[in-house]
C-alpha cells in the first residue's frame, strides 16, 4: 500500500510538473521573444518559480503556524491568516532567482507582463 501512495505521490507530482512547464512556456511565448533559445530560458525560469512555490506551499501548509491571536486586533488568527504567515516564511531567494532569471532575458516591461500572470 505505501508504494502505491508513493507512486500516486511521484504520478501526480510528474503531472503538477508538466502543467506547470505548459503554464511557463505559454507565458514565455506571450512575449513573442522571435528568439527560440531566448523563449526556452525564460520558460524554464518561471517553471522553475512556479514548481518552488508550489512545493513551498505543500510543505509549508497553515498548519506549521501555531493557532493564537492576531496581536494588532486580538482577534483569533483564521486558517487564511496562517496561511499568509506560512508564506511570508518563504526565503527571499525565491523572488530573487525568479527576477535575475527573467532580468538575464528580458527588458523590464517583459519582466512586468510576466509577473502580471502571477
Amino acid at each position: 500500500m505505501l508504494a502505491f501512495a508513493g507512486y500516486a505521490q511521484s504520478s501526480a507530482k510528474a503531472k503538477s510538473d508538466e502543467s506547470q512547464e505548459k503554464k511557463a512556456a505559454e507565458w514565455a511565448a506571450s512575449l513573442n521573444l522571435n528568439d527560440a533559445a531566448k523563449e526556452k530560458r525564460v520558460a524554464a525560469v518561471i517553471a522553475e518559480h512556479l514548481k518552488t512555490i508550489r512545493d513551498w506551499h505543500n510543505e509549508h501548509p497553515y498548519t506549521t503556524v501555531p493557532a493564537g491571536i492576531n496581536p494588532a486586533t486580538g482577534n483569533k488568527l483564521s486558517e487564511l491568516d496562517r496561511q499568509v504567515i506560512a508564506n511570508s516564511a518563504m526565503p527571499a531567494a525565491v523572488h530573487e532567482n525568479l527576477m535575475n532569471g527573467l532580468r538575464k532575458d528580458l527588458t523590464e516591461e517583459q519582466v512586468e507582463a510576466i509577473l502580471d500572470k502571477y
